[in-house]
């Protein structure tokens, strides 16, 4: 195989047999899910279930069977989190970011397509203009330029020559060359970074921590309090074996809490499902609860802001009626395919009404292009300097100075020049400027309505971003070029006067990222190249668009599917309602766990008998924390989380729990030595329980809209219809005056 009379053997088919087996093949990294065998032991073999598992036993065996139906809610419970596990691994695996690109590699003197991950080490491929470069490889041939905005942030292209290293994930955007691959795999740099950043980031949830210290505590107590609560029953009361099960299983399975945990897995898992579906794929579960405290957002300008494409934003003409023609012409006889052409194509239509006879393609190192036209002379597209030799020109200084990126169109008599072109005369400016991504500037109005502080970080000059964030309706007066931040104090006092930052390396984006979180702010990083990644590793939560590098995928902890900025806005606004609909559900379900505890050391220091059985907690739960949270979890509350979930639900349920425990310890105790009847006081104590219940539920969803208030009434009457109703069953009786009196005394 030959590239301009360039001969070329390439690997032989044995040779690439032996690569193979050596595992020298640049296999794509695959996202891996958990399998449906691990999704289901997970949720079924839990501490907790086994305890539910054990308590069941217990009342099994003394044959108070319908005492052990809080069973088929834990075998619900457990059912539902497994088929919402299996749901979001479905969609995940229905989901490929490698889009396979295919490559013409050299193998035997012959020319072959090769898919990217049948590659391997020491390949001779074939690159052209607008192909993103697979493998870290190693130029043999050919002259090229290539977009590293991916690696440096910057969007001017790097001209690449023979023995030049080209990088994967970058993008050839002119010429045409031969390359040897030099890595494959995990071997390629962008893999490295992948997984470097993946190794020392650890994400940090106050949630999973708050959960896993509650369940710690609870864990460690619940076995001796259920042993001590039966010896009292039993031995000290002398209730019947029956009797000092029972009350000893309810009392246990009170201070279970499996509701919470079913809660938030519950809720997480739709909330990864939810986003799923607009397209916002969450690699890693817990970081939407991060997105309920962000108050900072980081954003790259290339990619992120912009799509990486330019446009035309304007062209002035001096004194040339036709200039439109004239680069249209121009274009059809270039056939360049750079971000520019591009550009101009778009504003352009490409036509053949003039006669060409002689065409300069575009060369990064002249930096302009010419087409001789018959009977028209010489028409020149580039840059000014270069044409015009350093001359000054005030518009084209003044243009620049705005950030855009300024081409000029000349003439001249003259064939057509390629070096030190003479005689030219000036017929217009055609400004270029990054392009926005939809919905740019309505997206950054609403976080800063939301009290969401917005920094730009980017490698391209302070005056091109300056320009670009004022289109989309950012302050664009404080800007600062990061070349003269020298040190973290530097940097520290830079974020307190300027949001925009140019010049900006990846580690110092890193550290900027760093020195916010010092400064208390909870940081969402956005971006889509391998820049990012330093940045990605540091912030609490990161973000990537689908049509960024890889590297940049694979580290980041949200991935953007439809590469649409405002989905930011979703992701961010479903981690605060999923956050703030748990704290009030937590609150809740924690009111039964902490009186269960009370309750129960207070009956063994203090009582005589427990006055709940399970059935009773059953209702209890299902009527006052089960159903309405679980019909109240999908509220729009998209309210900036502040305070701290552990606290918070702490906070909301000790007051109730008191109340309900030490309340039912004294009717329970005054009212057994003042001679009422036990299954008497229980019932008060259940009818009390549900009351609190109700006014818990009212005060944790206060200001009460209309849905809340017809789910507070339908819950207080469902309450107390299955009391009526299934009184015999749930181990009630019914209440005299005197008993009426007494609890109202």
């Amino acid at each position: 195989m030959y590239l301009n009379d360039q001969h070329y053997q390439g690997l032989t088919n044995q040779e690439v047999l032996i690569k193979i087996q050596n595992n020298e093949v640049n296999s794509k990294i695959d996202y891996n899910t958990k399998s449906y065998r691990s999704i289901v032991l997970k949720n079924v073999f839990t501490f907790f279930n086994f305890i539910n598992f054990i308590l069941f036993c217990c009342v099994c065996f003394v044959e108070s069977y319908h005492n052990g139906l809080f069973i088929f809610i834990i075998l619900t419970n457990t059912t539902i989190c497994i088929i919402q596990e299996v749901k979001a691994k479905r969609l995940l695996d229905q989901i490929s970011f490698l889009e396979q690109s295919s490559y013409q590699a050299i193998r035997d003197y012959d020319c072959v397509e090769i898919n990217q991950d049948r590659l391997v080490k020491d390949d001779l491929i074939i690159l052209y203009s607008g192909q993103q470069i697979p493998c870290d490889s190693i130029l043999l041939q050919g002259t090229i330029e290539v977009n590293e905005a991916m690696l440096t942030g910057e969007s001017n292209s790097v001209i690449k020559t023979i023995d030049d290293i080209i990088y994967s994930g970058t993008y050839l955007i002119s010429g045409k060359c031969v390359a040897k691959i030099q890595c494959v795999g995990n071997e390629n740099y962008i893999n490295q970074l992948t997984k470097k950043a993946k190794l020392q980031k650890s994400p940090i949830s106050k949630l999973k921590e708050s959960i896993q210290m509650i369940l710690k505590k609870i864990s460690k107590i619940i076995v001796p309090l259920g042993i001590l609560i039966f010896c009292k029953q039993y031995y000290i009361t002398n209730l019947t074996l029956e009797q000092s099960v029972v009350n000893s299983v309810a009392a246990v399975l009170g201070m279970i809490p499996e509701g919470l945990v079913l809660l938030i897995s519950i809720t997480l898992s739709i909330s990864i499902v939810t986003l799923l579906r607009k397209k916002v794929l969450v690699q890693e579960l817990f970081c939407i609860e991060t997105l309920a405290y962000v108050d900072t957002l980081c954003l790259d300008k290339t990619g992120t802001i912009t799509t990486g494409q330019l446009k035309v934003y304007d062209t002035i003409s001096y004194h040339c009626s036709n200039i439109n023609e004239i680069i249209s012409n121009m274009l059809f006889s270039l056939e360049d395919t750079n971000s520019t052409s591009i550009a101009l194509q778009a504003s352009f239509l490409p036509k053949s009404t003039y006669q060409t006879t002689f065409v300069l393609p575009f060369s990064s190192k002249r930096k302009y292009s010419a087409v001789h036209f018959e009977n028209l002379g010489t028409y020149y597209l580039g840059a000014y300097q270069s044409l015009f030799c350093n001359q000054y020109n005030q518009d084209v200084a003044y243009y620049a100075s705005q950030g855009y990126r300024v081409l000029v169109l000349a003439h001249s008599l003259d064939a057509i020049q390629e070096q030190n072109v003479q005689n030219l005369q000036l017929l217009g400016i055609i400004l270029l400027s990054d392009c926005l991504r939809d919905n740019v500037k309505e997206s950054l109005d609403r976080f800063q309505q939301q009290g969401i502080q917005c920094y730009v970080l980017s490698g391209d000059d302070p005056l091109t971003i300056a320009n670009i964030v004022k289109t989309a309706g950012l302050d664009a007066s404080r800007v600062v070029n990061g070349l003269e931040l020298d040190s973290k104090k530097q940097i520290k006092e830079a974020l307190e006067k300027y949001r925009l930052f140019g010049r900006v390396t990846p580690e110092q984006k890193q550290e900027i990222v760093s020195c916010l979180k010092e400064m208390n702010h909870t940081v969402a990083m956005t971006g889509d190249g391998i820049n990012d990644i330093l940045a990605f590793k540091e912030a609490d939560c990161s973000i990537a668009f689908n049509n960024g590098n890889e590297a940049c995928k694979h580290s980041a902890d949200i991935v953007l599917l439809d590469n649409q900025f405002d989905l930011i806005h979703d992701a961010l606004n479903e981690g605060r309602r999923v956050i703030n609909n748990i704290t009030a559900s937590g609150s809740m379900f924690l009111i039964k766990t902490f009186f269960s505890i009370i309750l129960c050391i207070i009956t063994i220091v203090f009582g005589t008998t427990y006055p709940f059985v399970p059935i009773q907690l059953s209702i209890l739960s299902s009527f006052g924390v089960g159903i309405p949270c679980f019909l109240l979890a999908y509220e729009k509350n998209y309210n900036l989380v502040t305070k701290p979930f552990l606290q918070t639900v702490i906070f909301n349920a000790l007051p109730t729990s008191c109340t309900i425990a030490i309340t039912c310890s004294l009717l329970v105790n005054v009212g057994y030595y003042t001679g009422y009847d036990t299954s008497l006081l229980c019932t008060i104590c259940v009818l009390f329980a549900g009351w609190n219940y109700m006014i818990a539920l009212k005060d944790t969803y206060s200001p009460l809209s209309r849905y809340r208030k017809i789910i507070v009434i339908v819950m207080q009457f469902g309450f107390y219809a299955t009391l009526f109703i299934f009184r015999d069953f749930l181990y009630l009786t019914n209440i005299p005056f005197g008993g009426l009196s007494y609890v109202l005394f």
